[in-house]
This record gives structure tokens, C-alpha cells and sequence, in this order.
């Protein structure tokens, strides 16, 4: 028993740390089979003597499936990064030469078996993905506005941030965002070190944060290493993968963001992304619950459509348009997000909710815990489930106040027509029609004769 248990652990450290981050899986998986036949050769050969034959020519195949292992061709990475796990549905209207010739034909520009996931970077025409065992986590053109949202956001709602932690690297594209602003110090956690690699592929669009003198990347855990680090920050980004993959329900437990909420300074905020597709109602409450357990003042913006972004803080934070405004003036690289000519309209188009709103949301919902995980088991149950527009619908079907908090100076800004018809005007540009009209609405009734509400 010693010995068996002792070898189970060399094993699995043996595969996990060095073989497969060194030969990769295919080849890790060949050595294993390899070794498993010549042990069986060893065994057949074994005591007793004298050797009886049927064993000579069990040692004999054996050795021979081992040979023969050696030489099989290794296996399509095409096929293995194409996510059939996860895109199942997807692909099941597929034949296989369908699924060869629409799924596999993007270039595989890098590939790695890393310690703990399978990491690719595909291009498709202009686009970029970066895949996680066949999932893609980032790209350069549906997840583009939540990636800059997920930056720009936090250093908009605090002008003053200096010090940053993004946990979760992806594409380096929310890290790049971040560089953008006057700050002091980024730091970047990721767990796997492929991904570190594979961000240096989106360069072009990550403000090349990896070489940035500011940011500093540390191989770890998100929730280990928010418990030793001893620094305090201004923002935290979390951006991990879906809670439906297994493990990752513990970075969205009340456990996790009470480590965050300690690791930030007073005033600090915290961003947190969720997905609203492949995610039932009851499960998105929870993570919306358990979030704002940990922050009272908790927000929900838009991001792509499919994703959320909870805005966290301890204490209320009034948000300064004019101090929103300078910022954007100042970082030529927010147009990328917001547009040529970028103004505070353009980011408070993307709020949905206030702390009030979203207490009234979630209700009594669930808490995700470290003591019982229940998201750990209830999120797989809605990887095929199409919850998009349904949890979208539930977000705005929960909004009474139009705006979220804001300075008394912002709230004087705001009650002119001007104010009121440029956030019309930007709402309306995000499809967001209702909140548009209603903000026309309002700056009619400041002014009844003002000609832009009525073009609006």
C-alpha cells in the first residue's frame, strides 16, 4: 500500500509538472502507454522459471504494441483545440467534412500543453482567439468590448487608482486598456503560464502590456495569491474563465471576494466578470448575491452582449462626470471603446443597475460558498442552455434608476437638455431604445422646445 500510494503521487506529479508541460499530452500519454507494456514485458518474463511459452508470447505483443505506440502519428491539434466538449450543439449539425472544412481551417499560430490547461491562439481572416482547452476565453472581435470594458470601467469610476491587480491575464488586452491611464503599478496573476505566452500574440492590441515597465506577471493562483500578498490596491479585475468549468466556482465564493474586498485600499473598487449565456437565472442571482454580500454598493454593467461586469465597492461611490471626461480626453486609446470623440455619455450608456436595484434583483437568493460550492454543481447543468436574452431581460426588467450614483456637480450637469439628450444619443447607439427615449423624455421636460430631444 506504501508503495502504491507513494507511486500515485510521483505519478501525477511526475505527469502534471514535468512531462506534460515538457513532451505535451499526446506524447505524455504515448510515454505512459510505452511504460505500461514494457512493464508488462517485465512481468510476463518475471518468475517463474522457467518461462512457459503463452507468457513468452504475451511479452512478445506487449513489446510489440510498445514499438508500434511509438510510431503512431500524433493527434490533430486542430480537432483538440476545436472545443467539441464545449460547442457540442454547435457542431452536432455537422458531418464530419463539414466540421473539417468550416471548424478546423483556422491557423493554429500557437500551441502548448501547459500544467493546467491546453492553451491555442487561432487566426481566422483578421481575428484573433485564444482558446483554453478548446474554449475560446478572448478574441479580438466579439470579446473586445468586454475586454476594454473590464479595464477602462474601473479606472474611470476612480480617477485616482495607481496601483491595479488583474487576475486572470487572457488576451492582456483589459491589462493593456489599464495602461492606458496614469498609474504606478500593474499587476497580472495567472494561473497558467501558456496563457502568459500566447498574450504576447495579441500584442498588437494589448498595448504590449507584457513589456510595459509598470506591469508585473506573477504565475499563481487568483485566490492564493490575493491571500499572501501583502500589497493593497486601487482596483481589482477579476476575469477567470466560466464558473461551469470545473474548480473555477471557488473565485465567485463570498470566501474569494472578502479576500479581495481586504486587499483593497479605502475607496478601492473591484470589477468582476459574469456571463449571462450557458448560465440559469438562479445561478447568475447567486453570483450577483454573493458578489454584493461582499460589497454593498454593488453595480452591474453592460459589457458584450452575453456578458456583465459587477462594479464593487465597500462604501457608496459617487461618480464625477467631469473627472470621467478628463480621463477619456486624456487617453487617446478610449476610442477604441467608445468611440471617435469619447465623453462620460458614452460610459454611463453601458450602466444597468444601482446598488438599490440589484439588492431588489437578487432578493434572498443563494450564497456561493467555500463550505458547500453549490455553483460547482449547478452551473455545468446550463452549458447547453441558451440563457442569453433570458437573464439579459432579467437585468433590465430590474431597472428603476436610470443612473448610478453621482456627485452633486454630476447631478447638476445632468439637469440640462444638453446632458440629457447626449446620453439619449449614446444609449440609442448601444440599441438600448427605451432608455434613450426616456432620456429625451427628460430633457423635454427640462426644455419643451429643444430641438435635439425632438430629432433624437
Amino acid at each position: 500500500y506504501a508503495v502504491n500510494t507513494l507511486g500515485a503521487i510521483a505519478g501525477s506529479a511526475l505527469a502534471g509538472l514535468v512531462l506534460i508541460p515538457v513532451l505535451g499530452l499526446h506524447a505524455s500519454f504515448r510515454v505512459a502507454v510505452i511504460g505500461n507494456l514494457l512493464l508488462a514485458t517485465a512481468l510476463f518474463l518475471g518468475p517463474p522459471r522457467p518461462v512457459r511459452r503463452r507468457r513468452q508470447v504475451a511479452a512478445a505483443l506487449a513489446t510489440a504494441m510498445a514499438v508500434g505506440a511509438w510510431f503512431l502519428p500524433p493527434w490533430s491539434r486542430d480537432v483538440l483545440s476545436s472545443g467539441v466538449a464545449v460547442y457540442a450543439q454547435q457542431y452536432q449539425q455537422y458531418g464530419w467534412e463539414q466540421f473539417r472544412t468550416r471548424v478546423v481551417p483556422k491557423q493554429i499560430l500557437y500551441y502548448r500543453d501547459g500544467p493546467t490547461a491546453s492553451v491555442t491562439v487561432h487566426q481566422e481572416s483578421d481575428n484573433l482567439f485564444l482558446r483554453t482547452n478548446g474554449k475560446t476565453d478572448a478574441s479580438t472581435s466579439f470579446d473586445m468590448v468586454t475586454q476594454l470594458m473590464s479595464g477602462h470601467l474601473p479606472m474611470l469610476l476612480h480617477p485616482t487608482a495607481k496601483e491595479v491587480l488583474v487576475i486572470g491575464i487572457g488576451s492582456g488586452v483589459t491589462g493593456g486598456a489599464i495602461t492606458g491611464y496614469p498609474m504606478d503599478r500593474l499587476d497580472l496573476v495567472e494561473i497558467e503560464p501558456s496563457i502568459v505566452e500566447a498574450a504576447r500574440f495579441f500584442g498588437a492590441f494589448n498595448a504590449n502590456v507584457l513589456d510595459n515597465p509598470k506591469a508585473h506577471v506573477s504565475i499563481a493562483d487568483g485566490r492564493n495569491y490575493l491571500l499572501l500578498t501583502p500589497r493593497r490596491y486601487d482596483v481589482i479585475v477579476s476575469e477567470p474563465s466560466n464558473p461551469w468549468i470545473g474548480g473555477l466556482a471557488s473565485l465567485f465564493t463570498v470566501e474569494m471576494f472578502q479576500r479581495a474586498r481586504d486587499r483593497l485600499k479605502p475607496g478601492g473598487v473591484m470589477v468582476q466578470w459574469i456571463q449571462a449565456y450557458s448560465l440559469q437565472a438562479e445561478d447568475l442571482k447567486m453570483v450577483i448575491r454573493t458578489f454584493a454580500s461582499v460589497f454593498p454598493a454593488t453595480t452591474i454593467w453592460a459589457a458584450t452582449p452575453g456578458d456583465f461586469l459587477l462594479v464593487g465597492c465597500a462604501e457608496p461611490r459617487a461618480l464625477d462626470l467631469r473627472a470621467v471626461q478628463d480621463r477619456l480626453a486624456a487617453n487617446p486609446a478610449a476610442q477604441r471603446l467608445f468611440g471617435p470623440t469619447p465623453g462620460w455619455p458614452d460610459v454611463l450608456s453601458f450602466f444597468l443597475l444601482g446598488p438599490e436595484d440589484t439588492a431588489r434583483l437578487v432578493g434572498d437568493a443563494r450564497l456561493n460558498t467555500d463550505d458547500r460550492l453549490p455553483l460547482e454543481f449547478s452551473a455545468p447543468r446550463s452549458l447547453y442552455v441558451n440563457t442569453v436574452e433570458g437573464n439579459r431581460t432579467l437585468i433590465t426588467g430590474a431597472q428603476g434608476v436610470r443612473l448610478p450614483p453621482l456627485s452633486g456637480e454630476s447631478q447638476a450637469l445632468l439637469a440640462t437638455p444638453a446632458a440629457r439628450t447626449a446620453l439619449g444619443l449614446a444609449l440609442a447607439r448601444q440599441a438600448m431604445i427605451r432608455p434613450a427615449l426616456a432620456q429625451f423624455e427628460e430633457a423635454l421636460t427640462l426644455q419643451a422646445s429643444y430641438a435635439p430631444a425632438l430629432e433624437g
